[in-house]
């Protein structure tokens, strides 16, 4: 996965479509570009992740958002008419009011081919066993490994039920037979407390 990203950005770089400006102008020179690529692609990257405040269907509408939807959708556009495009969108700097903006169609369809992704750019990848080289193999092995795992829980519930029965029964109340006791406190014997006593076996 990584060697095919690589792949656009040198290709990219030989196309002369990355432009360097300031401090970067040296990254126009291959040698420097290929050391930049080098340093990126062997430094350990350290993935953060922790669970989302609002859980896993907030992240994926979220997601959503970006991955399955175009840069601007249809009822947004209000008219399109001489040559100008008026649309709505929300300014968040102030205080997320909606607006409406007027741009020449020129000018719209520039900022919308930037939300086009490049050729050979794939926007959702999947790993391991979802990954479309061996994913009708893996997910039949996934399948056994989960009807092992309910046969396995099954197994271990049954047992479980038994043990449970037979520590419900020493729980019955010896007065009624009916009601249970409930464990309040647990006494831990005092140090000694069995060499104090001997039990007189005659």
């Amino acid at each position: 996965m990584r060697g095919s990203t690589k792949d656009i950005s040198a290709g990219f770089y030989k196309d002369q479509r990355l432009h360097f400006y300031g401090n970067n102008r040296d990254l126009e020179k291959p040698k420097e570009f290929q050391k930049l690529l080098d340093q990126a692609y062997c430094k350990q990257w350290v993935v953060y992740a922790k669970p989302p405040f609002a859980g896993p269907k907030q992240v994926l509408r979220y997601l959503g958002n970006y991955t399955h939807r175009v840069a601007i959708s249809n009822h947004r556009i209000l008219d399109v008419q001489d040559g100008i495009v008026r649309f709505r969108y929300k300014d968040y700097k102030d205080d997320n009011t909606r607006k409406t903006m007027s741009l020449s169609a020129s000018e719209f369809m520039r900022r919308f081919l930037l939300h086009v992704i490049p050729k050979r750019f794939v926007r959702i990848r999947c790993y391991g066993f979802l990954s479309s080289r061996n994913k009708k193999e893996l997910l039949a092995r996934c399948r056994e490994l989960l009807v092992e795992s309910t046969e396995m829980e099954d197994t271990v519930e049954e047992e479980s039920d038994v043990g449970e029965a037979g520590t419900a029964e020493l729980m019955l109340c010896p007065k009624c037979g009916e009601g249970h006791m409930i464990a309040v406190m647990i006494l831990e014997p005092e140090p000694g407390f069995h060499s104090a006593f001997k039990l007189d076996s005659s």
